[in-house]
């Protein structure tokens, strides 16, 4: 019998990908409280700052302590996916549930932050 699916092929491989890291990601997210606050970037963000400006480091600073920089980098770019995060949207619109507000773009934005610190100044 062959398998229908309405989620593109592409789709699939990062889907499967979060789910068979999730458990691992909660221990990350435990262990990097500070998780919480990725939200933050949306103000920045909004404001237009830069993430390798120097206002934009100054609030990376402000959120990330510097020995949590690296686990908190490969946890955002392991499961920050627009596809990933616009399939629960409609999941949830399909359950009868409001769609949430996209955090992709603050995620995004925290990563090329993390990123422009780890390269050398010059």
């Amino acid at each position: 019998m062959r398998e229908w699916s309405v989620v593109p092929a592409d789709l699939m491989g990062p889907a499967r990908h979060v789910a068979a890291t999730h458990v691992a990601a909660r221990h990350v997210a435990g262990r990097h409280g500070r998780l919480a606050r990725v939200h933050r970037p949306r103000r920045a963000l909004a404001d237009g700052i830069a993430p390798g400006s120097p206002e934009g480091q100054a609030v990376l600073d402000r959120l990330v302590p510097a020995a949590e920089r690296p686990g908190i980098l490969a946890h955002l770019a392991t499961f920050t996916d627009a596809r990933v995060e616009r399939y629960w949207q409609l999941l949830a619109v399909l359950n009868g549930q409001p769609p949430f507000p996209a955090a992709v773009p603050a995620f995004e934005w925290l990563i090329a932050a993390l990123r422009a610190r780890q390269q050398p100044a010059g």
